[in-house]
């Protein structure tokens, strides 16, 4: 398809790096979003219409936030998905002053130690036997 076309101009043109860049790129950039996405659910309750107990905000660095279109605002993002990700931080803003999140987590480091915690690369031991 598409790929082997731009890989056959890439070589013709002697552009090797950019067979690289196109060919990585995509599982490069999906796989933080990929990790956070799944992140923000892990070891919570199911589905429900109480995002504060289904889902997790993420505090991330300004920049890292701005690459993931403020989808670490994960529980405003829930509650009101009509809201454009430049605003999900205002929106954050106004709810903390509202009600308790119970699943926020500050950064990812703090967001690693809460997926252990909950139970991931955890191997569950069988007790009764």
């Amino acid at each position: 398809g598409i790929q082997m076309v731009s890989m056959l101009i890439f070589v013709i043109l002697e552009e090797w790096w950019l067979i690289v860049l196109v060919n990585l790129s995509p599982f490069m950039f999906t796989l933080p979003n990929k990790g956070l996405a799944f992140a923000q659910h892990f070891g919570l309750k199911g589905a429900g219409k109480w995002y504060f107990e289904s889902c997790r905000t993420v505090i991330l660095n300004p920049v890292i936030a701005f690459f993931y279109a403020n989808m670490n605002y994960h529980v405003e993002h829930h509650f009101f998905p009509s809201v454009p990700y430049y605003r999900l931080h205002a929106l954050h803003e106004k709810m903390r002053k509202r009600y308790r999140y119970p699943h926020i987590v500050h950064g990812i480091r703090q967001l690693v130690h809460q997926l252990y915690h909950d139970g991931l690369l955890q191997r569950k031991h069988d007790i009764s036997a």
